[in-house]
């Protein structure tokens, strides 16, 4: 029998949920705290049919390493700010690549009118300040984003899949995030060591 666990990070900020309250982040940096951005407005009910499609044709080539930032561009044209949950999930994976990541950034900052790069913890990881304005802004996720993060996800590690697959599961995938920790799917009483490993970023060569 196969014992899998997954370490999954949750990445949270305390939201009030008073929209006249200023949300701030303390000890952002060195005697500083940062004030989040008023939320953006989103829409409610279906993605744009061609917004739509148009992720459908960014996922595959960004899953093999190839982010397509033309087609990242049309989709950032949509202000529709719920995508800022795609591009979070796509730099948990890009980050450490100046061009991929340069892209989302902007991609990010069209969607949300919010460029992150004022974020004291953008120094730390763009992803973390990316994550952390979509969390303490609470924005709801867009539709089909289960099927999408499983696609991304999967593409990494095929063991997330059981976590992915239930239907009656209450996980609100929004606050899921990898936490750069390989699956241990070793058999129960297997003595040897687990692989200290990370899962190679998707634009890794290796």
């Amino acid at each position: 029998m196969v014992v899998l666990t997954a370490l999954l990070a949750l990445i949270a900020v305390g939201c009030t949920g008073e929209e006249e309250r200023e949300e701030t982040r303390g000890n952002a940096g060195p005697g500083s705290a940062y004030a989040f951005p008023r939320a953006p407005t989103v829409p409610v009910g279906p993605l744009d049919p061609e917004i739509d499609a148009a992720i459908t044709r960014l996922l595959p080539p960004a899953l093999g390493g190839v982010l397509d930032t033309e087609v990242l561009g049309r989709i950032a044209e949509s202000g529709d700010a719920r995508l800022g949950w795609l591009v979070s999930d796509l730099l948990r994976f890009y980050q450490e690549s100046t061009v991929e990541n340069d892209a989302l950034i902007s991609a990010f900052a069209r969607l949300t009118g919010v460029d992150v790069r004022s974020d004291p913890l953008f120094a730390a990881g763009s992803w973390k300040a990316v994550t952390d304005h979509m969390l303490a802004w609470d924005l709801p996720a867009p539709p089909r984003y289960r099927e999408r993060k499983a696609e991304l996800y999967l593409a990494a590690e095929p063991g997330w899949k059981p976590f992915f697959e239930d239907d009656e599961s209450d996980i609100d995938w929004r606050w899921v995030a990898w936490g750069g920790v390989l699956i241990d799917d070793r058999k129960l009483g297997d003595p040897n060591p687990c692989f200290s490993g990370c899962i190679p970023a998707l634009n890794d060569p290796a």
